[in-house]
């Protein structure tokens, strides 16, 4: 089947995203040294592109629904795999602050145009495994590149890591363009019978914001309610990208190679919650017919449970049992990922795109203003100090998913589209 090809494609696509803007975590301390940066201001590069993510997610989600997937996807990944080669070439603050700004800008584009591709290519039946898929090979790049990163710099500087990660990026760019089409319809190597069961599981169930208008869909608080989980969701996630490493150097003594080594398990573990969250989604959509108890109600328990495991690890009298419970607090955060995205797609109807980026944005606020926040912490506290405020971010972030869970659309249905936004 062409779509699941499809889905095999946008997975690599995800992987690549994550392997470059994952690959900075580990050798941050060797960066802070050699370009004789402060830790605030390596806080402030880290930062950088998630600021950059965040800003350029409208204009790059309107992109992906101007020009499709096709070419916006694979302008984006050309452009930011030459800036994350071009980071090995850095030699002072300002350089790499304005490369990796330049890389989270150009990256902001992957998971709109991807979240675009799956509401074309598949029915609503099926779009919980697509997205869960894609949270897992999110992880799978940031797994690789801790790794990956940590065994590199055994034999290199971490100036040529940069370039020799940038690599793939240019292939996929070309690839891409080559082989996909917006249109299931306009590939070669769609049949009829498979253009049937995606355009025939669209016919059944129409969005409800398929037909609202911008002032509908921006008044709809069910909006700011996604918005707000991913905000706090996209924050504690970014600990393991950023500052995991070190907190594991700093708190537990760790070797650098081995604090990439370990920081690849919370992030791999994703892997594990974003594909059985997918599946649950889907299989419990099928049995139900509930978008809430298929969307919602699977990012509800999944926040809760991963807050509460990071309280055990704080709690917690050794390494292993530390990284131990941090790995089953992923497994939770990464379930609540695919059902952020299929609620996305729910509440978006034709702009799913630009719907999406005003998520993700969200989510890249929190991004952006976690490494920044956890320095502060330290400063005033410590490093083990960071574990319960990023549970306590958790559960903000069920919060907002109950508060989704127990609302109706507020949108008055038509007498010819009975269902809701979230039925």
């Amino acid at each position: 089947m062409v779509r699941y090809l499809v889905l095999g494609v946008l997975c690599v696509a995800a992987m690549i995203a994550y392997i470059h803007r994952s690959c900075i975590s580990v050798p941050a301390d060797w960066i802070q040294f050699d370009l004789k940066l402060t830790e605030q201001e390596m806080g402030q590069i880290m930062s950088a592109f998630y600021l950059g993510y965040a800003l350029l997610q409208l204009p790059a989600g309107w992109l992906g629904d101007r020009l499709g997937s096709r070419l916006a996807l694979s302008l984006f990944v050309l452009g930011w795999s030459l800036a994350t080669g071009l980071m090995g070439l850095a030699d002072r603050f300002a350089v790499m602050y304005a490369l990796w700004l330049i890389c989270g800008m150009l990256q902001a584009g992957i998971f709109p145009c991807s979240v675009n591709t799956i509401a074309h290519w598949f029915p609503p039946s099926e779009r919980g495994f697509p997205s869960g898929m894609l949270g897992s090979f999110m992880s799978i790049g940031a797994g690789i590149a801790t790794a990956l990163t940590g065994l590199f710099l055994v034999f290199l500087d971490w100036p040529a890591v940069f370039v020799y990660l940038a690599i793939p990026g240019f292939l996929f760019a070309g690839g891409f363009f080559w082989w996909f089409r917006n249109n299931p319809a306009e590939h070669p190597w769609v049949n009829r019978t498979e253009l049937d069961i995606i355009q025939a599981g669209n016919e059944l169930r129409r969005p409800v914001a398929a037909d609202l208008s911008w002032k509908d869909l921006v008044g709809n608080p069910l909006l700011y309610l996604v918005c707000g989980q991913q905000f706090f969701r996209a924050a504690c996630y970014i600990f393991y990208l950023t500052w995991f490493p070190t907190f594991l150097q700093k708190s537990h003594g760790v070797s650098l190679s081995d604090s990439g080594y370990l920081t690849s398990l919370p992030l791999l573990s994703v892997v594990i919650g974003s594909a059985a969250s997918g599946l649950c989604i889907d299989w419990i959509w099928r049995q139900t017919g509930s978008r809430r108890l298929s969307r919602q109600g699977v990012g509800l328990v999944s926040v809760l449970g991963a807050g509460a495991f990071l309280v055990l690890a704080y709690v917690a009298d050794s390494l292993a049992w530390t990284v131990g419970f941090i790995t089953a607090s992923a497994i939770c955060a990464g379930c609540s990922g695919p059902a952020g995205y299929t609620v996305t797609i729910d509440l978006a109807g034709r702009r799913v795109a630009t719907v999406f980026s005003i998520m993700n944005m969200a989510g890249n606020l929190g991004a952006f203003l976690l490494p920044m926040v956890v320095v502060t912490l330290v400063e005033w506290t410590s490093w083990a100090e960071v574990l319960p405020f990023l549970a306590a971010l958790y559960a903000a972030a069920a919060i907002c998913w109950s508060w989704l869970f127990l609302l109706d659309s507020p949108a008055k249905p038509s007498a010819d589209r009975p269902d809701r936004a979230c039925t």
